[in-house]
Parts: C-alpha cells; sequence; structure tokens
C-alpha cells in the first residue's frame, strides 16, 4: 500500500476510532448496529422535486453534523461480512440527495465486490435526510460521490467531484 493510501486509511480510522462507542464493553464483532428507521426521523415537510439533478450549486449538501457525523453513521451501520474482510480494495460510489435530503439513485462507479456494494447502498439509501443543495435560493438535486476503501473489514469514505 503506498504512502499517501495508508495515511488516509490511517486518519479515517483514527477519527472513527476516536468519536465511536466505547470499547470497554463487550460488543460482539457480529452484533449489528441498530438500524435507523425513517419512522425514528424528525418529520419534514416534503416539497415537490423534479427530475433534474443539478451540477452547479450554490451550496452543496451538507450531512447533518458534518462529515464527523457522515463517518459515524457509515461505522456505526458499515458491517462487511466474514467472507469479504479480507479485502484491500477502494471503489466509487455516487447518489442523489433529492431536494428533500433524501438520497436515492444509489450507483457503485467502480465497484468493491458486488455483496459490498450492496451493504453500502442499503446504508446509503437509509441515511437520515441530508441538508439539499441550493441554486438560486432553491433547494436541488445534487449527485455526491465518494471514494471508498476497504481494508479488512474497515471502510473509509473521502469525497470527490463527480465527473
Amino acid at each position: 500500500m503506498t504512502g499517501w493510501k495508508y495515511n488516509i486509511l490511517m486518519i479515517s480510522l483514527l477519527m472513527l476510532w476516536s468519536c465511536g462507542p466505547s470499547r470497554s464493553g463487550n460488543k460482539s464483532e457480529t452484533e449489528e448496529a441498530p438500524a435507523i428507521s425513517q419512522q425514528e426521523m424528525p418529520p419534514q415537510e416534503m416539497i415537490a422535486c423534479d427530475s433534474a439533478i443539478t451540477q452547479e450549486v450554490d451550496t452543496p449538501p451538507l450531512f447533518p453534523d458534518g462529515d464527523q457525523a457522515l463517518a459515524m453513521y457509515f461505522y456505526k451501520t458499515l458491517r462487511i461480512p466474514n467472507p469479504h474482510r479480507s479485502l484491500e480494495k477502494t471503489g466509487t460510489i455516487s447518489f442523489v440527495v433529492d431536494c428533500n435530503g433524501r438520497a436515492k439513485d444509489f450507483r457503485a462507479v467502480s465497484s468493491i465486490h458486488a455483496d459490498v456494494d450492496r451493504i453500502i447502498e442499503y446504508a446509503v439509501l437509509k441515511m437520515p435526510a441530508w441538508n439539499a443543495a441550493v441554486k438560486d435560493g432553491q433547494a436541488v438535486n445534487h449527485r455526491v460521490c465518494f471514494r471508498v476503501q476497504v481494508v479488512r473489514g474497515s471502510t473509509a469514505f473521502q469525497p470527490q467531484d463527480c465527473d
């Protein structure tokens, strides 16, 4: 693994470790994190979104409470199954954050593994609502992309520009 990849991985893992749950408990490695249901989320006024995806925005979509909260969400939600824990691979995902802040239209731009892609898709589509992108004072649909690195069962997400 090259130096910059190792540094990104270590920084991501340290960030997740420092903001993760207490390590003193006897939580099993196979124990699943509680799923976040849409009913647990506060009600939000839904607006009608058109289907157009806006490329250039004044304000990009933001995950509630920022990037660290997004990293924590993935840390708590993603569980790479045992047969794939030895993977060391990088891929790219994208999805649309619609004008209501909901994630939809998931794509594995460059696949990690079909099973891992499905697990990531499930986590993305079930995530809490984002703060939608804004263009000319209006909430709009906007595609976001992430580079995903899987190393021995751990994942690290890094935002990147969509091409």
